[in-house]
């Protein structure tokens, strides 16, 4: 008897399957090829939600960068309790778990206080941001983009086990302006997606879903 995978599963599946061929049928796609997975990812369907007047086709390619590819551990451990019950819920797993994408480790501390006997998880956060890949298999950590003061990385989701999506906002000058990043682990770069249309833009500051995992922490 054939076993088919999960619903939820075979989607995401299908969709990785299809952002694929049209990058390999087109050599460097149009960002349309992703359309899916803006529908179908809850992180990347979420984020759109909260950018008024989000059109995926208003963005186009402007430029590709290198990875920083700068080693931040070199001694990378799967079984570190301490990071799983705290960043490794906010981080986005591969699809086969051997590697993560991780915003908020280098930017954010978590500052433990008990008022009248009460536990608080305050959060200290640094203005500057960097993506960070976990690659379990090298045990490596290795920060592959940095942002200032003016831009913020939002999500970073996978789309295969080479390839993912980072979205984000430029804040440096209104109206604020959303931003698309497509990685390619294995050339090391990222294409860098831009849009014109200055009605596609958000004010408010942005809050992951994923963050709902942890408990107890004060915003």
């Amino acid at each position: 008897m054939i076993q088919f995978p999960e619903t939820a599963t075979l989607r995401q599946l299908l969709v990785s399957i299809l952002c694929l061929l049209c990058i390999t049928a087109s050599g460097q796609n149009k960002i349309e090829a992703y359309q899916s997975l803006f529908q179908t990812n809850q992180y990347l369907k979420y984020w759109t939600s909260t950018v008024s007047h989000f059109n995926l086709s208003s963005f186009t390619y402007t430029r590709t960068i290198n990875f920083e590819n700068m080693i931040m551990d070199d001694s990378l451990n799967s079984n570190d309790l301490s990071f799983r019950q705290t960043f490794g819920k906010l981080v986005s797993y591969s699809p086969d778990r051997k590697k993560y994408l991780d915003l908020n480790s280098g930017q954010i501390a978590f500052d433990t206080v008990y008022t009248n006997g009460k536990k608080e998880v305050n959060i200290l956060a640094d203005i500057d941001q960097y993506l960070t890949l976990g690659d379990y298999t090298n045990k490596k950590s290795t920060r592959l983009l940095f942002m200032g003061a003016t831009s913020y990385m939002d999500e970073a989701e996978w789309i295969s086990d080479n390839t993912f999506i980072v979205v984000g906002l430029n804040t440096e000058k209104e109206p604020f302006s959303p931003f698309i990043y497509i990685g390619d682990i294995k050339k090391r770069q990222f294409y860098c997606y831009l849009t014109n249309n200055k009605s596609i833009t958000r004010q408010s500051s942005y809050r992951s879903p994923k963050w709902n995992q942890l408990k107890g922490v004060k915003f």
